[in-house]
């Protein structure tokens, strides 16, 4: 099931939000990212049990687990340019 994360700002503080097309979800607000001096990477979304820990690789590539509701499972994400005339919510 393909998860997206839209990583931007909004009035100047950084803002996170995730779609879930397959599920119809767009555009839900991730609680402040963290990404620590090291490389990790942590998104976190109390209201779904979800939490994502990954390791930063280079420029496109972050490596890490997704655990929601007691269950983990490998998620790589890989950034991907943004379509044409496509908002931030709905690719």
């Amino acid at each position: 099931m393909p998860i997206v994360f839209h990583f931007g700002q909004q009035n100047g503080q950084p803002a996170t939000t995730m779609d879930s097309p397959a599920q119809g979800v767009f555009g839900f607000p991730v609680q402040s990212p963290e990404c620590l001096s090291d490389g990790e990477l942590t998104l976190k979304i109390p209201q779904m049990q979800f939490r994502y820990v990954g390791k930063v690789r280079g420029n496109s590539l972050i490596e890490g687990t997704v655990t929601q509701a007691e269950q983990s499972l490998p998620l790589n994400l890989v950034r991907t340019a943004r379509k044409a005339g496509a908002s931030p919510e709905k690719p």
